[in-house]
């Protein structure tokens, strides 16, 4: 099979698996707030969490289509194939290694920034070496839409050519984002709300569980042992250095399964230099990988699509004790609800009922697995039961 049949071929399969892994539920909570950002972006362009350019291409694209999380699934899905991509161009082993890799189709399938992050923060070390500028440029695009991707960087700098030409366009891209905190004095960057301790008390348990993480991919573990046994490129230690990076740089905060998406990306790609035809790797990688493909993955906290259908009925406001009740809204944005902790303590029926009607609300809906208050059951009967999730019309 000829080169580029070879990459049609690898491009239109990772298409396919990613579109297997699309869920008909939410499986980022985080993509809520995006959402309510994206509709008021100038307003809200400065964020200490997030930086702007996730919501305002999530903007653009569902001014396109109309509905917010394909919108979101669409840029995942757009740079996930991006990646494959670059990586084929460089290695088709490596990119079949990706291929295979589950954490990659199936975040690929999910809206959310953190696949897109992941994918132009690694595919932009791929490109140091060959395109300077673009390197800076996808870099830049990386940084605006996580500031964790700032972790690959070094990588980027290490590899281009011209380290001047890529750090000019790294700064051109970026600029959006840092200039205006600093012409009105506000913070860029924020992560006081995620610290959990001191750097002593944090920083271990971060790493072990960073570690337990990584350790469940086994792409993970052949890209190492393909780094200790085989001759490595420049590349791959570039690839490996911003895995280290982003993992040291994440412990100093927290690490869950999507932060750690970067270094699941990174290390599958080091299998490049392994010796053999392409067709039994790509074998041996899927069915290694077959296990971790097809069972429960990425489980999501959002209420079933009864709960979801009955809060669209009416886009009237409600409260809930869980960040994952939203609704659909009738121009495809989806709007979460007020927290059921902002209407006081204690939380007894009175200050419920007096909350409720002060905020405008005409639904409490509650997820049994969070706090909730027992008296709403006590004296009211849920117009919808399904599963854990209860809503009561009041």
């Amino acid at each position: 099979m000829d080169r580029s049949r070879t990459h049609a071929l690898v491009l239109l399969t990772g298409l396919i698996l990613m579109g297997v892994c699309i869920r008909d539920t939410l499986q980022v909570v985080d993509f809520l707030a995006f959402c309510g950002r994206a509709q008021h972006i100038w307003e809200l362009w400065v964020d200490p969490h997030y930086p702007p350019y996730y919501p305002l291409m999530l903007k653009a694209v569902h001014g396109l289509i109309g509905e917010a999380r394909l919108s979101g699934i669409l840029i995942s899905m757009a740079c996930g194939l991006w990646l494959l991509h670059t990586s084929n161009q460089l290695t088709t082993k490596g990119a079949l290694a990706l291929l295979c890799s589950s954490p990659f189709v199936i975040w690929s399938g999910t809206a959310g920034t953190d696949l897109p992050a992941a994918a132009l923060s690694i595919g932009a070390i791929l490109l140091a070496q060959q395109n300077p500028r673009w390197a800076g440029i996808v870099a830049g695009l990386a940084f605006g839409f996580r500031y964790t991707a700032l972790a690959a960087l070094p990588s980027v700098l290490w590899m281009s050519k011209d380290k001047r030409q890529t750090a000019l366009w790294l700064v051109l891209v970026s600029a959006p984002i840092w200039l205006p905190p600093l012409w009105f004095g506000l913070p860029t960057f924020d992560m006081s709300s995620n610290e959990r301790g001191t750097f002593t008390e944090v920083f271990g348990p971060n790493l072990q569980h960073g570690l337990m993480v990584i350790a469940r991919s086994p792409f993970v573990w052949l890209g190492f042992m393909a780094f200790a046994f085989t001759p490595q490129s420049k590349m791959n230690r570039a690839l490996i250095l911003a895995a280290i990076t982003h993992f040291v740089g994440c412990s100093l905060y927290f690490t869950n399964p999507r932060l750690m998406l970067p270094i699941l990306l990174a290390i599958p790609i080091c299998m490049n230099q392994i010796k053999g035809n392409h067709i039994y790797i790509a074998a041996l990688l899927f069915g290694i990988g077959a296990q971790q493909f097809l069972s429960p993955r990425h489980l999501s906290h959002a209420p079933p699509t009864t709960v979801i259908d009955t809060l669209s009925d009416s886009e009237d406001c409600f409260v809930s004790n869980t960040p994952w009740a939203y609704q659909r809204l009738k121009d495809g944005w989806y709007k979460p609800g007020n927290a059921l902790q902002d209407l006081g303590h204690p939380l007894d029926k009175t200050s419920i009922l007096d909350g409720l009607k002060h905020q405008e609300c005409s639904k409490l809906v509650l997820d049994l697995n969070y706090p909730f208050p027992k008296c709403m059951g006590d004296s009211h009967e849920a117009v919808l039961s399904a599963g854990q999730w209860r809503i009561y019309g009041l």
